[in-house]
């Protein structure tokens, strides 16, 4: 083999070395945990004021933007509401179409009696003109 092969082959193995050592080492990654959010019983013995609300549908007006982003926008604003404890948060139209599927379910006689949802008894947000 000529001097100019040899080095060749001697430099690629030089740089296949140096790339195969350091992925041999061993990586390690801290975990860290992020505070929890309040749970259920911590949300209901809040003492302070409450607003009762309701979050509408956002509406996405981008070029490219589709409904089931403003829906997802809708669901982290509600989340993030919630996990103050501040807001009773209310369903919206969206979920007052499910309520009345459910109360039709109950109506239907396919739900135990006691079990099934009522008609009449939910709250709902109020409603302020700040214009």
């Amino acid at each position: 083999m000529s001097t100019g092969i040899k080095r060749a082959l001697y430099l690629t193995m030089l740089v296949m070395l140096a790339l195969f050592i350091p992925s041999c080492a061993s990586t390690t990654a801290e975990v860290q945990r992020q505070p929890a959010s309040p749970i259920l019983q911590q949300t209901l013995t809040y003492n302070g004021p409450k607003a009762r609300i309701t979050v509408a549908r956002i509406k996405c007006k981008a070029a490219r933007c589709t409904g089931a982003i403003g829906d997802g926008l809708r669901d982290m604003l509600i989340s993030g509401l919630f996990k103050t404890t501040r807001f009773v948060v209310v369903g919206g139209r969206k979920e007052l179409r499910e309520i009345k599927e459910e109360i039709g379910l109950a109506r239907s006689g396919y739900v135990k009696e006691g079990e099934a949802p009522l008609a009449g008894g939910w709250e709902s947000a109020r409603l302020h003109n700040s214009l």
